[in-house]
């Protein structure tokens, strides 16, 4: 195999790696090296080292790949030469993160994948002892929530590790123990693997998939899990609580939070810590009526009736239909109009205090924050009204509810143009500011470059069409909105041939489309820019004038 130089965009990451790592342990923070992977090789590889042994694996039934087996010497040579060539070039706090397999699937028989876990759990141990003698094994416990990982393979698991150079996280453990979780993965897993078996082990919070931001999440119930399990015996082991979202920079008060709470679970009150969060955040002379605005926020979206909030333009609209159907749809439309009112009552509050808080810009983050938030609880009442009057054989009903449902979604479209984090363009041009960034992989092949720079639609998947989601006004201009809106024609098509049912299979073709020309689009410049909060304050007093007329 020849040896391929290292690109501009390879050298420059190396770098900002180093960095990174030198920032951290400058503040006195431990860093956690990355280990060598799973033993995924090219087939160059496999050419050159015919007799290792490998195995054919794919992600989630998706990709398939080849690797090394990591009961091969070649496995356990690469890895520990990885580890020595890490910590040589950016030094070590002796920790290091493998997982075992996490969303992956190897094509042998059933026997074999838990036999193969357990080479795993050998393989890994050895190779941390003899590149760092003082090294750690961290391991994600996200590959215990899937069903291959019933509690006797992972306490097998676990058993071949020692304890003393061993600590893993339950990454979702956020996630109350009692739900009904029949349509998703097992978690929290620290429960019904008895806190690990006498493993260290650390409470993660997990909180949010695929790049999605909204406002939501039990902060009453993480308060008292986690004061409960610090007084437990059985929570003797865990070592502290981390986050570890899918995406960063929103929902700030839930995530703060939870911050607080990994110093003491047991100082923390919801009324104390949204006292002392107010007055950091907004300062003394906005603290009236910012503590009633907050107040109303956590009220709306700090409950154990928001855990499964989302916006519902983010997935294939007959997909949101589907899964919010039946009991839970009722469940969540009776709340979703007292979430509605105090959210707009949290916005007229906070937007009394503008003057003082000209300046800051947690106040405009947050109050871009609090309407997103409210037009799209507007837009999922709505669009639920729409499908039923479509079932109903309304056409009055469901044309009314569709224009409420679209202009919910155009006024979220104006304020996130005057918003400059929530606009592509702003941070593809960050990125191109990157040395070396035309020479970045192209992680999605049939995209233009700007998409697959910021990497905000992940290939053409039907899973990844409605879970990598999240709210940047080019996407919700040319990608959401558009497809909402060849639902509803689909929807008024039906109804105009006597139809009242239909299927995802209708609805595909147009989709498909539309994320064709999405993946092709290239990113224009925003609209001259106004001061957003201008925008939020104009299509609110648009709303109160439509309501005083009707």
């Amino acid at each position: 195999m020849t040896r391929a130089r290292a690109t501009p965009w390879e050298i420059n990451t190396a770098e900002l790696t180093r960095q990174v790592l030198d920032y951290a342990r400058g503040l006195g923070l431990d860093t956690i090296s990355c280990g060598g992977g799973f033993g995924e090789v090219p087939d160059a590889f496999r050419a050159q080292y015919p007799d290792a042994r490998y195995l054919e694996m794919n992600w989630e039934g998706w990709t398939q790949k080849h690797y090394l087996d990591p009961s091969d010497p070649l496995f356990r040579k690469l890895q520990v030469a990885f580890l020595r060539a890490f910590n040589a070039r950016y030094g070590t706090c002796h920790i290091y993160n493998y997982d075992p397999y996490p969303e992956m699937a190897a094509r042998v028989s059933d026997e074999e994948k838990v036999q193969l876990k357990y080479a795993f759990a050998r393989a890994i141990s050895g190779i941390i002892r003899e590149a760092d003698p003082e090294g750690q094994w961290y391991l994600s416990g996200w590959a215990f929530t899937y069903p291959d990982w019933p509690p006797e393979t992972v306490k097998a698991f676990l058993d071949l590790i020692p304890n003393d150079r061993f600590y893993l996280a339950d990454v979702w453990a956020e996630v109350p123990p009692a739900e009904d979780r029949s349509w998703a993965l097992r978690a929290p897993v620290y429960v019904p693997n008895e806190h690990f078996y006498g493993k260290n082990w650390l409470f993660g919070i997990l909180h949010t998939f695929g790049k999605r931001k909204l406002l939501y999440g039990d902060a009453a119930e993480l308060i008292q899990r986690l004061q409960e399990g610090a007084r437990s015996e059985a929570w003797s082991r865990c070592r502290g609580i981390y986050t570890n979202p899918e995406s960063i920079c929103h929902n700030i008060f839930y995530f703060t939070l939870a911050s607080d709470l990994g110093w003491d679970p047991g100082r923390v009150a919801l009324e104390s810590f949204t006292d002392a969060y107010t007055r950091t955040r907004y300062g003394e002379a906005a603290y009236p009526a910012m503590r009633q605005a907050l107040d109303r926020i956590v009220r709306a979206t700090q409950g154990a009736d928001t855990v499964r909030m989302i916006a519902c333009y983010w997935t294939r609209p007959f997909e949101y239909v589907r899964f919010l159907s039946g009991p839970e749809h009722q469940r969540e439309a009776a709340a979703r109009g007292e979430r509605i009112a105090q959210i707009r009552e949290a916005i007229d509050l906070a937007l009394t205090a503008r003057a003082v808080e000209e300046g800051n810009p947690l106040y405009e983050n947050d109050l871009v924050a609090w309407y997103r938030q409210l037009m799209s609880e507007i837009y999922n009442r709505e669009i639920h009204a729409a499908y039923e009057a479509f079932c109903a054989g309304d056409t009055a009903g469901l044309d009314m509810a569709a224009d409420k449902a679209l202009a919910a979604m155009r006024s979220i479209e104006d304020v996130l143009a005057h918003a400059p984090d929530y606009r592509m363009s702003d941070i593809v041009a960050q990125a191109r500011r990157l040395p070396g960034s035309d020479s970045a992989p192209a992680n999605f092949p049939d995209a233009p470059s700007d998409l697959d720079l910021v990497g905000v639609i992940k290939a053409d998947h039907t899973y990844l069409n409605d879970y990598a989601a999240t709210d940047l006004w080019e996407l919700l201009a040319l990608y959401y909105r558009p497809r909402v809106e060849a639902y509803v024609r689909t929807l008024e098509t039906r109804l105009r041939r006597g139809k009242t049912a239909v299927s995802q299979t209708e609805l595909a073709a147009a989709y498909d489309r539309l994320r064709a020309q999405w993946m092709a689009a290239h990113l224009a410049g925003p609209p001259e820019q106004r001061p957003v909060l201008d925008i939020i304050q104009q299509h609110l007093r648009g709303m109160a004038e439509e309501e005083d007329s009707s």
